[in-house]
């Protein structure tokens, strides 16, 4: 109740309380608005993309660990916006293939 009053400052803990308590995936949301992306925290918040990101999180560490095994240590920071870049296209591609599929039943073909 305090916090709700404005009597206590939220901690990130309290956020995963409050986020969790009304069912939202809140994991990538609270990472958004700490990286100073709020605007796309509130906007996934509770939307596919947001359970999405949430999943996405949780899962890449231990995806790369396992497939990258020892090679890990290679990795290099500078990778990390193009690979972001590839992920987002690989994803469209995904995205619209599926689409295209859908379209394809739908016709017949």
């Amino acid at each position: 109740m305090r916090l709700l009053r404005g009597e206590k400052a939220i901690t990130l803990v309290d956020a995963e309380r409050v986020l969790g308590a009304s069912g939202l995936a809140s994991n990538g949301a609270l990472l958004l608005a700490i990286l100073g992306h709020e605007d796309l925290a509130v906007e996934w918040l509770g939307e596919d993309v947001g359970a999405f990101l949430d999943q996405f999180l949780t899962a890449l560490p231990v995806t790369m660990n396992e497939t990258l095994g020892p090679r890990i240590a290679d990795l290099r920071p500078r990778w990390a916006i193009g690979t972001s870049r590839l992920v987002a296209r690989l994803l469209a591609k995904h995205i619209d293939d599926f689409a295209e599929r859908d379209i394809s039943l739908v016709l017949g073909r």
